[in-house]
């Protein structure tokens, strides 16, 4: 901080005794001037020609003034060339400016206080402010050292990073400073600072680590954030490191993405066991020759699709695990319960190993909920430049509008992801929000359309060209690019859907547009799965844990209702 002191009463730091006092009878006076010295603040000057317009005297900065938590760090002057007896400043016009400010402030709120200044001792009264300062005599004829010092200390004059800051917030934790006092010091929200702390543990090597696969890249808290989870394994840490180097994902994704798929691991272990003990089959892979859905048998007198529990005591009852946090549950022996294939359709098979399908479902879950994290904060903006959004609602409106849009639009307010997403508002807040707020807030029942859709366990298959669902493919590359435009940093599964190319699976690739639609309909699909179905009776099947039909290979979307 500036070596002073700055308070009501008019006083001065004692100087130490190598650094001499200034007076009008000490070497202030030139021509040999001290390296160090304190300067009274009345021969103290601000340099005309310096650049500097802009000091931004706020708040924070004044503050951290009083506090005596500014740069450790003295003025730089040099005798002023027109005045004998003055120093002009080279460097620190914004805390010399500050300190002047303080005293003002200070002076204004005595006066309206109607304090009168504290008297001391006479000797105290004709003490002086004196500010510690460095002589540079070589300066007062050169203005162009003048000017290159400004350049120089204005480029390296360079506060933190959030990354820097982030790693003395942890260790200031640790050391017990409270969250408050850290929220102070940083101008951050309480947010910012926790994510800030957690960001902070992240080891030397595991930056390193991130920087060594992504040079070129700038990670930022989240990245941090989230790699902490991975820093204390190995093997999770070297399986992000690869997914960063393979699929060209950011840290923070990456992360995410192996915490969610040990996460998985241990429930399908969890859950293999329990079916298992159960004495329910399980298989790994596609389904056995012969074998279907449980949704493709017959249906009961009243309509309704055969379920797990209804089916549990057929001999042909067995379940495998398309994706690892829940079971898809199939009949071996269909023709126990008069199922017919229906002519020239065998069953499709999948052309991605089950694997690569499992893998998929999770990175595409886990991207669903980041892109809705996107949502959430973007629908809180205010302002809409260019009138981009308000243009994406008209282009959605009049030309080709998805079919969610056209089928979910009217009733999406009841669900929790519109809720989630856009929520309530005030009675009065239309009447007085600005043209922006209300182009978002429509907007967000777009979003909330759409979201809804994508987040459905049934949309798992989006990514997979192996399914005839070109159609909703084309809906879902159309929002996603809008998101893409809106701020949003695709994920490469995401990517991937928008150029129309098989994820995972190199040698699968094709376009998408070429994918044949006219494959017969199964007339026994559930036609709750209809986008033009009942919303609640299908949010309702949604949330059911035992639902009667595959995420993977329920692939109608769309107006095409194709057997899987």
């Amino acid at each position: 901080m500036t070596r002073t002191q700055t308070t009501r009463r008019r006083t001065t730091h004692a100087p130490k005794h190598d650094v001499p006092a200034a007076s009008e009878k000490d070497p202030l006076a030139g021509p040999d001037y001290p390296a160090h010295a304190w300067i009274p603040r009345s021969r103290i000057e601000a340099n005309p020609n310096n650049k500097r317009k802009d000091y931004d005297l706020n708040d924070d900065f004044l503050q951290t003034l009083r506090d005596g938590d500014g740069p450790e760090i003295d003025f730089i002057v040099f005798p002023s060339p027109d005045t004998p007896g003055m120093f002009r400043l080279h460097d620190g016009h914004r805390r010399w400016f500050g300190l002047q400010r303080i005293e003002e402030l200070n002076a204004s709120e005595a006066q309206e206080a109607g304090q009168q200044p504290p008297q001391g001792e006479p000797e105290e009264e004709e003490r002086e402010l004196a500010y510690a300062c460095r002589i540079k005599p070589e300066l007062t004829h050169d203005a162009v050292g003048q000017l290159l010092g400004q350049v120089r200390t204005g480029r390296h004059a360079k506060a933190l990073n959030d990354r820097e800051t982030a790693a003395a917030l942890f260790e200031l934790a640790e050391q017990g400073v409270t969250r408050e006092m850290l929220k102070q010091a940083t101008g951050w929200s309480a947010q910012k600072v926790a994510q800030g702390i957690q960001a902070g543990a992240l080891s030397e090597a595991s930056q390193a680590a991130i920087a060594e696969v992504r040079p070129n890249y700038t990670p930022d808290l989240r990245d941090y954030e989230a790699w902490c989870q991975l820093q204390h394994d190995p093997d999770m840490e070297a399986e992000a490191l690869a997914h960063m180097k393979n699929s060209g994902m950011y840290p923070e994704h990456a992360a995410k993405l192996v915490v969610r798929q040990h996460q998985e691991k241990a429930t399908f272990e969890r859950l293999l066991a329990e079916h298992q003990a159960a004495g329910i089959t399980v298989t790994d892979g596609q389904l056995p020759d012969g074998a279907v859905e449980l949704y493709s048998l017959p249906r009961d007198d009243d309509g309704n699709a055969m379920t797990a529990d209804k089916h549990a005591q057929c001999p042909g009852h067995a379940a495998y695990f398309p994706s690892l946090t829940s079971a898809s549950y199939y009949c071996a022996t269909p023709s126990l319960h008069g199922y017919q294939p229906p002519a020239g359709q065998p069953q499709a098979k999948a052309q991605l190993p089950m694997k690569k399908i499992r893998q998929g479902n999770t990175e595409y879950r886990l991207a669903v909920e980041e892109r809705q994290k996107f949502w959430k904060g973007a629908l809180r903006s205010r302002t809409d430049p260019d009138q981009r959004v308000l243009r994406i609602v008209v282009e959605l409106l009049e030309y080709e509008m998805p079919e969610p849009l056209r089928s979910k639009f009217g009733q999406i307010h009841t669900t929790d992801t519109y809720k989630d997403l856009v929520g309530p508002v005030a009675d009065n807040w239309i009447a007085n929000a600005r043209t922006a707020q209300l182009t978002w807030r429509l907007f967000g029942r777009y979003v909330a359309t759409m979201e809804w859709w994508m987040g459905q366990r049934y949309s798992d298959s989006l990514w997979r060209l192996d399914r005839s669902m070109a159609s909703s493919r084309r809906d879902a590359a159309r929002w996603l690019r809008i998101a893409e435009q809106l701020g949003h940093t695709l994920a490469p599964i995401e990517k991937a859907i928008v150029a129309g190319v098989q994820y995972l699976d190199d040698t699968a690739a094709t376009n998408d547009l070429n994918i044949d639609e006219s494959a017969a309909a199964d007339p026994a699909e559930d036609q709750a799965e209809n986008l033009g179905g009942d919303l609640e009776e299908e949010a309702d099947e949604d949330s059911d844990e035992e639902l009667d039909e595959d995420p993977d290979d329920s692939d109608e979307l769309s107006d095409v209702t194709t057997a899987a």
